[in-house]
């Protein structure tokens, strides 16, 4: 039976057919890929499911590298037949910005990057595309980074990570308010309470040409975004961003992330009811959920600026994973890792450690990866 494997940007693109098969259930699809130039990977089984049709497509693939698939039928009696004959293909490089690949950088790629930081799962989604400033995290940042080559194609792009300039969030009752000393063209926050499932943001004029969107972490969280798509910002000064129905029980946001009009850092303290949330001390917390699979969150806080950095290690002291996150202002903050080294390959399961860096302190703490 033919097998072919076409490349795309993030994805590999499998078909064959099934002339000649009778009597059977479908086809798992396996895969393997280089060490060297003369060794190669174990052949691991990537469908998750059994696949019915004859066309499978491969997200989990990392931009310029090669990959090899076999595929196996799968008889009535749930035996597997020998595999098939190996098909290979190279997955396509992407610009960046171009978070959805399709070959062009618009607003498209803007829908994909917000889809994926409130928690969706666009696909294809091209992470070393849309993580324009390289710090291995996808947030506000990166879109207004990716607003920035639409509207400037020809601009360079900048990846200063030092912080800009300074600003606060406050939560009084019902109504948040940003005090910056810089123009901010976009805002992230996570804000913890109680009933936020159910829980309705009205923006205030200053939002009014500004794109809103939230997702609730169930009813104990909800993640907002604002940004403009046109390359505004929000004055500097004070500026009211709107009102919550209905108020919000017990409410403090955490997370912050304020961007200037060039996609840098604006450090960012938060308020509630006028009083600073800064922690008291360094802490690096335990990773939850943990055992964990697929992703895991990794929560730290910060009594003052600092640049900090979470580097992610193996049992041999190897580095896999760094999250570079440059300065940031007093508080608390959460990562996510999905279980990938910097190059986009899933780890096998086992114990990690995952290590806080910043100017005055460093801590490291153990995570289990099961699958």
């Amino acid at each position: 039976m033919d097998f072919m494997a076409t490349p795309g940007l993030g994805k590999i693109n499998l078909e064959w057919n099934n002339t000649g098969l009778v009597d059977f259930l479908g086809f798992n699809m396996y895969r393997f890929t280089n060490k060297t130039d003369t060794t190669y990977t174990d052949t691991t089984l990537i469908s998750t499911k059994l696949i019915t049709d004859t066309l499978y497509t491969d997200y989990n693939v990392i931009p310029g590298k090669k990959y090899y698939y076999l595929y196996k039928v799968v008889n009535t009696d749930f035996t597997e037949s020998n595999y098939s004959h190996v098909a290979g293909a190279t997955v396509l490089t992407s610009s960046p910005g171009d978070a959805n690949g399709d070959l062009a950088v618009n607003v498209l790629d803007i829908v994909s990057t917000v889809s994926f930081i409130l928690g969706g799962n666009p696909q294809p989604f091209i992470f070393a595309a849309a993580d324009i400033n390289k710090d291995s995290t996808i947030n506000v940042l990166d879109v207004v980074a990716i607003v920035n080559i639409i509207l400037h194609p020809q601009a360079k792009i900048a990846l200063n990570k030092a912080a800009t300039g300074s600003a606060h969030l406050d939560i009084v009752g019902s109504t948040i308010s940003l005090t910056s000393d810089a123009p901010v063209a976009a805002i992230q926050f996570k804000m913890v309470g109680k009933g936020l499932k159910d829980m309705q943001f009205t923006p205030g004029t200053a939002l009014s040409q500004f794109e809103i969107a939230s997702n609730p972490l169930g009813d104990t969280a909800r993640l907002f975004l604002m940004y403009n798509m046109k390359g505004l910002t929000l004055s500097q000064g004070t500026n009211m961003l709107g009102t919550f129905v209905p108020t919000p029980a017990q409410a403090a946001i955490v997370n912050a992330i304020i961007s200037d009009a060039q996609g840098h850092n604006i450090l960012t303290n938060v308020f509630e009811n006028g009083k600073s949330l800064i922690p008291t001390q360094y802490s690096l917390e335990q990773n939850f959920p943990n055992p964990f699979n697929p992703t895991t969150h990794i929560q730290y806080a910060l009594p003052e600026i600092a640049r900090v950095k979470i580097v992610i290690y193996n049992m041999l002291g190897q580095k896999l994973r760094t999250f570079d996150l440059g300065q940031q202002a007093p508080g608390r903050y959460t990562i996510t890792w999905d279980g990938k080294t910097q190059n986009g390959a899933l780890v096998s399961s086992g114990v990690y450690f995952y290590r806080l860096e910043s100017n005055k302190f460093t801590q490291t703490k153990k995570l289990l990866l099961i699958k």
